[in-house]
């Protein structure tokens, strides 16, 4: 069942404890979003605060036994959201990795001919730092002025941040050439055109994508592209085993801004080194590889 939210989960503990009780029908509940958080104050996940929290956990420990008995799977999209609720709940969550199907694998140049294309994609959010990447930009730009890298910054609406401020397009890179932002969802083909004229991945995220998966990063390991990432999020975990590229501190601007100059003069060999890891990157998050785990969970 894709997308289970806290209020199926009743239904489908009723379902299991009733009129599937005495057959052989097993159920797969797919979780990509739960009510977990990081707590900063320990260090480690914790489930939010409120009624749904308290509600997701007494109906996972009343799936529990249809766990253990093979009847139900619980299954997630990150390997670090598995290892948080498996902690959290005592229930063992599987981690079915999040399917893409593949972008075009498109070849990076080997030498650099021409300015590195800088791509942030998704409409502009508080969570996906799209502020901070506008101030880090602003300060790699002040700090090497010669630099002639390109950033193409998705941004449809401004957004607030945690103090309730409107976040708008910074009036400095609008009058900048080096700078485009996209104010338009992508028609279709557009996306793949950008990917393919996109030579690194710049996903600055907050916290909330310390246990998310991010698509985007995904079809960049895939298409054999370096990233930068925030350190200790599921895209770190996911770029460092299928990928290549650099990590920043989350929320932080400068750190961001030296990623960003560190990939500029390293660009050849992490492209290469992406591009080697690139076939990984496509078998485990593919359709197939995806099915193939569903298949082996009905056995």
């Amino acid at each position: 069942m894709p997308t289970v939210l806290v209020h199926h989960l009743t239904g489908y503990w009723q379902l299991l404890s009733g009129p599937l009780h005495r057959t052989k029908t097993r159920l797969l509940l797919f979780f990509p979003n739960t009510p977990i958080r990081y707590d900063r104050g320990t260090g480690g996940p914790v489930l939010e605060g409120g009624m749904q929290s308290k509600l997701f956990r007494l109906l996972i420990k009343r799936l529990a036994k249809y766990v253990a008995a093979g009847k139900a799977v619980l299954g997630v999209e990150t390997e670090a959201m598995q290892r948080a609720l498996t902690n959290i709940t005592g229930v063992p969550f599987q981690y079915l990795p999040h399917p893409v199907a593949a972008p075009e694998l498109h070849a990076h140049p080997s030498g650099r001919g021409r300015p590195l294309v800088f791509g942030a994609y998704g409409a502009a959010r508080f969570e996906k730092g799209s502020d901070i990447l506008q101030a880090a930009i602003e300060r790699h730009f002040t700090d090497f002025p010669q630099s002639d890298s390109q950033f193409r910054l998705q941004w449809i609406d401004d957004f607030r941040d945690e103090q309730g401020i409107l976040i708008g397009r910074s009036k400095r890179l609008q009058a900048d050439p080096r700078v485009e932002y996209i104010t338009h969802y992508f028609a279709e083909g557009e996306y793949a055109q950008r990917l393919a004229a996109t030579d690194v991945m710049v996903l600055p995220y907050r916290e909330p994508y310390r246990y998310r998966v991010s698509r985007v990063a995904i079809e960049a390991l895939q298409c054999g592209m370096p990233t930068i990432v925030t350190s200790d999020t599921t895209l770190a975990e996911q770029a460092a085993g299928f990928g290549a590229g650099r990590e920043c501190s989350g929320g932080d601007a400068p750190s961001l801004a030296t990623a960003i100059r560190s990939v500029e003069q390293d660009y050849c060999a992490l492209a290469n080194a992406s591009r080697s890891r690139a076939p990984a990157a496509r078998e485990h998050f593919s359709v197939p590889a995806f099915v193939s785990l569903l298949t082996a969970n009905a056995k």
